[in-house]
């Protein structure tokens, strides 16, 4: 049997940002907070996975985007274990690149996650890219 399944509100942002040595890097921040965690004896997991893939991405000129830098940060463990009175945030952010002025850069991100309990299987939430960045 069974428990309740958790309840979270959660919120997202996407970005290519400038980091030091004027390279540019794709980033995702995830943040959530469980309204309901589905745990009542704090030994159970929320999510049998929870994903986020990041990806820095080129535009070229016929509008196409094209991955350059991609990478995938596991957060199951750390959600599994996290406190549920706290807020959480987690970045995943991908390698960085030099900035070139000619390239037109923009983040993008996928999120697949398994609630444990729900009997649902993985879901994919692809998240709004980031706007373009030259």
């Amino acid at each position: 049997m069974f428990g309740i399944v958790p309840e979270a509100s959660l919120d997202s942002s996407v970005c290519a940002e400038v980091v030091p040595d004027n390279k540019v890097r794709g980033k995702a921040t995830v943040g959530w907070e469980f309204l309901n965690d589905g745990q009542s004896d704090m030994t159970s997991k929320r999510f049998n996975s929870f994903k986020i893939t990041t990806r820095l991405e080129s535009r070229d000129e016929s509008g196409a985007d094209h991955v350059i830098l991609s990478k995938t940060c596991d957060f199951t463990i750390d959600i599994n274990s996290r406190p549920v009175s706290l807020p959480t945030v987690f970045q995943c952010a991908t390698g960085a690149l030099a900035l070139d002025g000619q390239t037109r850069w923009s983040g993008d991100a996928t999120i697949v996650y398994d609630i444990a309990g729900d009997t649902k299987g993985a879901v994919t939430w692809q998240l709004n890219g980031s706007p373009i960045m030259s």
